[in-house]
């Protein structure tokens, strides 16, 4: 059976939400494709026929992490200030 592209967009950016949480959280090699797969609600097949290879999902769940960060922090803010936040005591 044949998804729609919009299907199979959906598909791709739930993956990659799930990918980029997980990998966040573990580590990429703390996560392995049946996490992936699983915190996704995906088959193997389905995460392959999107990305091809774990390699090609980290790049794009990393650019996914960083994007979405980006949404969230002002336009004001520096990356200086963010990389200070970031490794900062209290974030760590």
């Amino acid at each position: 059976m044949r998804v729609s592209k919009e299907q199979a967009a959906k598909n791709r950016d739930r993956i990659l939400a799930a990918a980029s949480r997980l990998m966040r959280e573990r580590g990429i090699s703390g996560v392995g494709v049946d996490a992936l797969t699983e915190a996704a609600g995906m088959t193997h097949g389905s995460l392959y026929s999107q990305f091809g290879s774990k390699e090609r999902l980290v790049e794009e769940a990393v650019a996914h992490a960083i994007a979405a960060k980006g949404r969230d922090v002002p336009e004001v803010f520096a990356l200086s200030d963010y990389v200070s936040e970031y490794l900062s005591a209290a974030h760590r």
